[in-house]
């Protein structure tokens, strides 16, 4: 597991004391050229026992977003020229995180972290 400079800040600052981190892999959420919500923010998706965060440790400040596992009903994938998307879905919200790697091996562990 690849620990760059947000999942490292995550872990200092965010992890809770029953958490561990399963698996992080590094992309973004948002859209390009995106505004408001829809700001592209380069990050983290990390997995951890109890949830999956995005974070993103900037310099004036942070970027959180997080589901706990139990929540997630769906995850989808999808691969268009080599870019990935991994979307997961509760009742009343998602996150969207695009990557340029593998995601399979992140959607097999937190399969098994949710059973």
């Amino acid at each position: 597991m690849n620990m760059n400079k947000h999942a490292k800040a995550f872990q200092e600052k965010k992890l809770k004391k029953d958490e561990e981190i399963l698996d992080v892999m590094e992309g973004y959420i948002g859209e390009m050229m995106g505004k408001g919500r829809d700001t592209q923010y380069n990050g983290s998706l990390i997995l951890t026992n109890n949830r999956i965060s995005f974070y993103r440790k900037g310099f004036f400040g942070e970027v959180i977003r997080n589901i706990p596992l139990s929540k997630i009903s769906s995850i989808d994938t999808d691969t268009i020229l080599g870019h990935k998307t991994i979307e997961f879905h509760t009742s009343h919200d998602s996150i969207c995180f695009k990557t340029f790697v593998s995601v399979d091996e992140f959607v097999e562990s937190t399969e098994e972290a949710r059973s």
